[in-house]
């Protein structure tokens, strides 16, 4: 069974030697361990956010506004 938890710290943006996971001492490790990545924007105004999720909120703000002036487009 896979788990994939978002971590308290986004360590964004992700920088050569940064930790991505620490074990407990002597632990085995058995496994290839599996990360998955988001690709968030940089901006000021959205930095951190992830792309896709973000590019939706845009897009259902447009389509909101579109909406709002449908009445007035004759």
């Amino acid at each position: 069974m896979d788990v994939f938890i978002k971590p308290a710290d986004k360590l964004c943006p992700l920088k050569a030697g940064d930790e991505l996971f620490v074990g407990l001492p002597d632990a085995p490790f058995d496994e290839p361990m599996q990360f998955r990545f988001e690709v968030a924007f940089g901006e000021q105004e959205v930095k951190g956010e992830p792309i896709l999720e973000t590019l939706h909120q845009m897009a259902d703000m447009v389509s909101h506004l579109v909406d709002d002036f449908t009445p007035f487009l004759h």
